[in-house]
This record gives C-alpha cells, structure tokens and sequence, in this order.
C-alpha cells in the first residue's frame, strides 16, 4: 500500500512527515498497519509508531519533544494551507 492510497487524513501524515527522524518508509509502514490513523495528540503519533516497530523493528520513536514538533509544524502547515485556501494532498 503506498501512502496515495490510503484513507488517512492528510494532517495526520503531515504530522507524521513533520516528526523529526520520521521517513517516508516508516510512514509507508505505519499505514499498512494503520490505514486510518487519526491522532488527537503527539502522544498518539509516538504509540502508532512503537506498534509500527513492534511489527516492523528498526524504527525511531522520537522523544515526546520531537512528536511534539512534529505535531506543531504539521499544524502551523495546515492553518496556513487553510488560510490562503492551499490544499494538501498526500503523496
């Protein structure tokens, strides 16, 4: 499954994407086994990603602060996109 074909909002790849050490392969990993992944908080995004290594191994699980950056930046990204009518499409 490649990331244009799933059903995970954009902002939640936006936040994965944004997530400091956090590549397209382990988002590629990450929606095979999460097609619908929605965090509510950079908590959520850290726990997707340990049950993706639980899986997969061999992925980082950042720090609550990079989840955090991660999350915020995706954020920034999407206000701005909404407030100048950009849209988002995932890869």
């Amino acid at each position: 499954m490649g990331i244009g074909d799933c059903k995970m909002k954009a902002i939640s790849i936006l936040a994965l994407e944004e997530t400091p050490k956090v590549g397209l392969k382990t988002i590629e990993k990450v929606l095979s086994i999460a097609p619908t992944f929605e965090p509510s908080s950079p908590t959520d995004l850290i726990e997707v990603l340990k049950k993706t290594k639980s899986k997969f191994g061999r992925i980082a699980i950042p720090d609550t602060q990079n989840a955090t950056i991660g999350w915020n930046k995706a954020h920034e990204i999407w206000e701005h996109s909404q407030q100048h009518d950009i849209r988002i499409i995932p890869r």
